[in-house]
């Protein structure tokens, strides 16, 4: 199947308005679903004027501003949009990632050589992500969820609908600390983009796909004799402790998570509850360095102090990113 995922150019490219870029990611959407596509997906930016800004200074306000109030929003108008348009050309509507999101948290976060930003922070956002990410299944996609997509196993806890995931075999395009955790809830198993260098083994991507085949080969073998759960603690239990970031990405915490995201009134309460779970799951465990241990405890705080209702949240909190994030055009996301 031929999945076409379309880029958002509604935010930081010049010489075009968002509406003009809007209007041509509906085009490339519609023209995509009847040349040819079987899945739409998109890998959509609303909310990251706000996102980016919060996420370097630890603004738990700013970040729940972002994905549970501004990235909703989009989301909801962007979704119903694809989701028409793959059913009237009868495709199926994909689904979104929180790459702009999680994914960049994750990057701050870093791998094994040091970090920007605290990994418990990344692993945090992670689940608060989730909240953004269901929206497009709310408003229509059915799945494969997109590979980039790591919150996607929380996703496929609430939804059951199936996701493809990429993780050790990213590590061409990205270095991360779960290569291995996310493959325990893939459906599809996904690698990224890869250079076309050569190598002794071929061209970069050959070799990718060489990777790629064996463990999809591995993974319908365990299945075929068996013995998939077995293969899925083993891949869980070889990566889960490494990182809270791949903690947080367990099936055991995903679906305590989803539990949290699912009882929420409404999406900021969600992203809110889906902090505190991750908070609670990661201090659980126990296994983190002192210093990741009082930042749980100080992002555990902010959330906490957040105002309880959505109208009293952006009374007091949506005047000062008006103010201090040039280019945030609220129109966009109707408030």
């Amino acid at each position: 199947a031929l999945r076409v995922t379309v880029a958002d150019v509604r935010f930081g490219f010049r010489g075009i308005t968002y509406d003009e870029a809007l209007s041509k990611m509906l085009e490339a959407f519609d023209k995509a679903a009847s040349s040819g596509a079987d899945v739409l997906s998109i890998e959509s930016m609303g909310g990251k004027e706000v996102f980016d800004h919060s996420l370097i200074r630890a603004d738990m306000a700013g970040l729940a501003l972002s994905l549970g109030v501004l990235a909703v929003r989009d989301m909801q108008m962007l979704w119903s949009e694809i989701s028409s348009i793959a059913n009237r050309h009868n495709v199926v509507p994909g689904g979104d990632t929180a790459c702009g999101f999680a994914n960049t948290a994750m990057q701050l976060a870093g791998g094994l050589r040091g970090h920007m930003i605290p990994h418990s922070l990344a692993a945090v956002v992670r689940a608060m992500s989730a909240v953004r990410s269901l929206v497009a299944y709310e408003a229509g996609a059915i799945g494969p969820g997109k590979d980039c997509g790591y919150e996607n196993v929380i996703l496929k806890a609430i939804t059951g609908y199936p996701m493809a995931m990429e993780g050790k075999t990213s590590a061409v395009a990205h270095t991360s600390l779960v290569g291995n955790v996310i493959m325990a809830a893939c459906d599809l198993w996904s690698n990224e983009q890869i250079e076309n260098v050569d190598l002794f083994g071929g061209t970069g991507p050959q070799a990718c796909l060489e990777m790629l085949h064996y463990d999809a080969s591995l993974l319908n073998q365990s299945i075929r004799e068996g013995k998939a759960e077995m293969l899925r603690d083993l891949l869980v239990n070889s990566n889960a402790n490494v990182d809270p970031q791949a903690y947080i990405l367990s099936p055991k915490s995903a679906v305590r998570i989803a539990k949290a995201i699912t009882s929420a009134k409404n999406h900021y309460d969600a992203v809110k509850k889906a902090a505190l779970e991750a908070v609670e799951i990661l201090k659980e465990a126990g296994l983190w360095s002192r210093m990741e241990l009082k930042y749980l405890e100080l992002i555990e705080g902010r959330v906490s102090s957040l105002p309880e209702g959505l109208d009293e949240f952006l009374d007091s909190e949506l005047s000062k990113y008006k103010e201090r994030v040039k280019g945030l055009d609220l129109r966009i996301y109707s408030l």
